[in-house]
């Protein structure tokens, strides 16, 4: 399913789970050949609208092929009827970028699963995840917060892309356009990311500086693509752009982030004027003390620049939602930190720096569900 790559490259697998996250991979995939991917579904009539042989139909003895039906319960099962097949083609992966439209049964279900699988492979996983429009109802918003928490229990990074901020994007009033703007978005979101893996520039982005976000962001990503194909004032336009952007929320979301990565590519005719407007502006909205790594590539397949940010995001909020739950009634179970009583006298057992005594739910911060 992986082809061998060479040396140094990392082993990158995207996976489109569902209709949406399906639509988006497939259409991806047909401008970068070397892409590994596979789409997840359990609707087997969805899947045969695609020309591909990387297909990868699951729970069909529990759906008979059809849908989920909206419902959660069902996404996760049959995800896990096929765990054993999905934890083969994982063991040999990098890293996997996994895309999905949450609020529905089969995405919401079936993504916790994958990311929890993904984490006992030991591979690096990235969830690039929509969200409904207001339209669409509490209940699916509500399925969609719940299902985000749990991924966030595995992943490595959750990229949240709320459908209601890019709607202002549009301008056209055809709903179709309405729903490809979130995968333009993601497409783009997954060929930066693989860029950076994959092709040297002349600054260093590389999967290390994947690997370093991923420490800053505490679960949590917010991704912004920009753009200008016209021949003058580029970069006073880009910088125009990522100011009133609705996905950085006018920028408010760079204010007090903890780091950054910054990819620039443009055509044979990018400036290092260009770029140093750019950084100069970012490094201003940015804190001091923030972490920001940038590349530049020089990509003949372009006119104009391109920028692509990932911001690194600080989360408070607890893994798993303590109020509503549509998997099951499972809270957070208290657990309060007693003194040692009889034994407090006595010296601690202590192996590579860790006192043994301490639980090891309490030394790993885990979370144990009652």
């Amino acid at each position: 399913m992986i082809p061998s790559s060479q040396k140094n490259l990392k082993r990158i697998l995207v996976l489109g789970v569902g209709g949406s996250g399906c639509s988006c991979v497939a259409n991806y995939s047909k401008f970068n050949k070397s892409l590994s991917y596979m789409l997840v579904d359990s609707d087997e009539a969805s899947l045969s609208n695609f020309n591909s042989e990387n297909i990868f139909l699951i729970g069909k003895k529990l759906t008979l092929g059809g849908s989920t039906g909206g419902d959660v319960e069902i996404g996760r099962q049959v995800i896990e009827k096929d765990a054993s097949k999905l934890r083969v083609i994982l063991e040999v992966v990098d890293l996997v970028i996994i895309i999905g439209g949450l609020g529905g049964g089969l995405a919401s279900g079936a993504i916790p699963v994958i990311t929890r699988i993904a984490k006992e492979c030991l591979t690096r996983s990235i969830v690039l995840s929509t969200f409904p429009y207001f339209f669409e109802g509490k209940n699916r918003i509500n399925i969609a917060k719940d299902s985000v928490k749990r991924i966030r229990s595995h992943a490595d990074v959750v990229i949240k892309l709320h459908n209601d901020k890019l709607k202002k994007r549009i301008n056209e009033n055809r709903y179709e356009q309405s729903f490809k703007e979130s995968h333009f978005y993601f497409e783009n979101a997954i060929n930066s990311i693989w860029i950076m893996c994959n092709k040297p520039g002349i600054c260093g982005l590389d999967y290390s500086s994947l690997q370093t976000i991923i420490k800053f962001c505490d679960g949590f990503c917010h991704y912004v693509h920009t753009r200008c194909v016209e021949d003058c004032n580029r970069s006073k336009k880009i910088i125009n752009d990522l100011k009133n952007h609705p996905l950085t929320s006018k920028g408010l979301i760079l204010k007090d982030a903890p780091g950054a990565i910054i990819l620039i590519r443009g055509d044979k005719n990018l400036k290092l004027l260009e770029i140093e407007e750019i950084m100069n502006f970012l490094n201003d909205e940015f804190v001091d003390n923030a972490w920001i790594n940038f590349g530049i590539q020089h990509d003949k397949s372009i006119d104009g620049i391109f920028v692509d940010v990932f911001v690194a995001e600080t989360w408070n909020e607890p893994l798993i939602n303590d109020s509503i739950n549509i998997f099951d009634s499972q809270r957070e179970l208290s657990l309060s930190n007693e003194n040692k009583g009889v034994f407090s006298d006595m010296e601690p057992t202590v192996h590579k720096n860790q006192d043994l005594d301490i639980p090891t739910y309490r030394r790993k911060n885990i979370k144990l569900p009652k």
